[in-house]
């Protein structure tokens, strides 16, 4: 069964520069074929390895970086202000 809706809990978020955290991803309906296609990719100072997300670089003001989460067609952007 294809995946409905993608949600994900915060639109905008704010980690510490060297801090790491996860994304918390709701797929309905939740027994869902699209789960094997989940990905979720990381720009302008956020890296994401093994589900882990690391911020690595300060934002500048305006600027956040993205997290960016695809499942089948569905897609969903996090913006991340990385502070020091």
């Amino acid at each position: 069964m294809k995946s409905g809706t993608l949600t994900v809990a915060d639109k905008k978020s704010t980690m510490r520069k060297g801090e790491k955290g996860t994304v918390e991803v709701m797929l309905n309906p939740e027994f869902s074929t699209d789960l094997g296609k989940l990905k979720i990719t990381g720009s302008g100072g956020i890296s994401i390895k093994n589900g882990i997300i690391y911020a690595k670089k300060i934002t500048k003001s305006g600027k956040p970086a993205k997290i960016t989460v695809r499942c089948g067609k569905l897609k969903e952007t996090i913006e991340v202000t990385v502070t020091k």
